[in-house]
């Protein structure tokens, strides 16, 4: 089992606005049993929803983003085995600490880093899939699309992304989490044009089967940019337009390639 891949924030460790040291590692060691109470004591069906809809293989590198105390990142670690590499993010120092010593309890080798969606520390095009579970909605719409931007640069050819979060309608929703303030703002289909924006193709969503989560789904084109068919990812009617010159010739393209829901 690795020994250094937890890493933390030395300045934000040392600034001097920050939380007491104690308080914020209490808060982080509550935030799971925070989720647990949240989820009605589901979250361990929740996280094997995820890792189903995430479709990862055993020799696969896989990312969560904003993931707090590792839970997410244990349970797809588990999934992809010895052969396969997961990494770990957020912005929390504390959450990064807790998620290290999950980590090391369950003798999991994984690679914690303090760091945030929008400046992730990982070379071009290395990463076969990205998770992301109920993160996005504390985010604004600006470092959303930054971060969904670095997604599409660290996903290898065809790798994948995979965000969880509340949607649907808030009159849909069934659960008072869905109704929380934090959380009765956002639907994760407001993503679904900014993975498109980013570059992000073959876009689909759906229910988790979980509270009142939904899932999408999208992928890197399996071709550079500057060699694949503009078909290969879901563009908006304006963007086919810009792209092709000609509204006849842009109206087929669209044809192609509905963006798929359900």
């Amino acid at each position: 089992m690795r020994t250094d891949g937890c890493k933390e924030d030395r300045a934000a460790a040392t600034s001097p606005r920050r939380k007491p040291r104690a308080a914020s590692c209490h808060w982080a060691f509550r935030y799971g049993l925070l989720l647990w109470f949240l989820s009605f004591g589901r979250e361990r069906a929740m996280r094997s929803k995820q890792i189903a809809l995430a479709n990862l293989k055993s020799d696969g590198s896989v990312l969560d983003v904003g993931g707090g105390t590792g839970t997410l990142a244990l349970a797809a670690k588990r999934d992809v085995g010895f052969e396969g590499r997961v990494s770990g993010i957020d912005a929390s120092p504390e959450m990064i600490a807790r998620a290290c010593k999950k980590a090391a309890r369950a003798n999991l080798e994984i690679t914690f880093d303090t760091a945030a969606i929008e400046a992730m520390p990982f070379p071009d095009t290395t990463l076969d899939v990205v998770v992301s579970s109920a993160m996005l909605h504390h985010l604004p719409d600006e470092t959303r699309r930054k971060g969904l931007q670095e997604v599409r640069r660290l996903l290898k050819l065809g790798g994948r992304m995979l965000a969880i979060n509340f949607g649907g309608g808030e009159s849909e929703r069934r659960h008072g989490i869905g109704h929380h303030p934090n959380h009765a703002h956002f639907s994760i289909q407001q993503v679904i044009p900014e993975m498109s924006e980013a570059g992000l193709c073959d876009i689909s969503s759906g229910k988790v089967g979980v509270l009142d989560l939904w899932f999408v789904r999208s992928s890197a084109p399996l071709k550079p940019a500057k060699f694949a068919l503009a078909h290969v990812c879901d563009w908006s009617g304006g963007d086919a337009r810009r792209h092709f010159g000609k509204k006849a010739l842009a109206d087929r393209f669209l044809s192609w390639r509905p963006l798929r829901t359900g």
